[in-house]
């Protein structure tokens, strides 16, 4: 009797051993995957809050109309705003049109030229704006005839401003430029092609002439 006695007194120990152990490695469990799950939040939350921060940085209301005026300040020039997405400036003697929206500006240099629209010279003048289009920043537009039949040259180009950008003033002042760039190639052109022109007339043969006369 004694001996069963002792026989369940060391099971129920091992059963209880054996239970405490259990417990303590569910609790333990149950703590790891807490502090894993805990973990994952403050990841989640970390990331999701550099994500807002992002939002809220390109969310900002940057006024690239603002923007624009400061730096042609910047540059010596008097800028004038005119509509709320528009502002006008003189540049080097040019006057300048220039629309926003958002993070871009569109940049016009509005009817630097014109030619009739019944000129012989017409043709010439559209090859030249085609191959100095492949050329330069910006493009040359022509619009169709005038009331007065003058088709206009302008030219256009698209920027985009950040007050993030190191450089802004040397950044504008450079796309300014190269407006009277490409006027210079569109005229340089034109003049190649006309000089092209005369050297192949001249070396048309008349018609009922000969071209080599010798003396009898």
């Amino acid at each position: 009797m004694g001996i069963l006695i002792f026989t369940v007194i060391v099971l129920v120990g091992i059963v209880a051993s054996l239970v405490s152990r259990n417990s303590r490695e569910m609790d333990t469990k149950e703590n790891s995957n807490q502090k894993a799950e805990c973990m994952k939040e403050n990841i989640k939350e970390e990331s999701e809050m550099n994500e807002r921060r992002e939002e809220e940085k390109e969310g900002k209301n940057i006024d690239t109309r603002d923007l624009m005026a400061e730096t042609l300040i910047s540059l010596g020039c008097q800028p004038e705003k005119l509509e709320e997405d528009s502002l006008v400036v003189k540049y080097q003697g040019e006057n300048f049109l220039m629309k926003f929206g958002g993070k871009f500006a569109q940049i016009w240099d509005l009817k630097w030229s014109g030619i009739e629209v019944n000129d012989p010279d017409l043709p010439k003048v559209r090859e030249a704006v085609n191959i100095a289009n492949f050329s330069f920043g910006p493009t040359v537009v022509m619009t169709a005839p005038d009331e007065d039949g003058i088709i206009g040259l302008h030219s256009r180009r698209e920027v985009m401003l950040h007050p993030e950008y190191p450089d802004n003033a040397g950044y504008v002042k450079s796309v300014l430029e190269s407006f009277f760039d490409m006027k210079q190639e569109v005229k340089g052109r034109f003049q190649q092609l006309t000089v092209e022109q005369a050297e192949s007339q001249k070396k048309r043969r008349p018609v009922g002439f000969a071209t080599d006369v010798s003396e009898g």
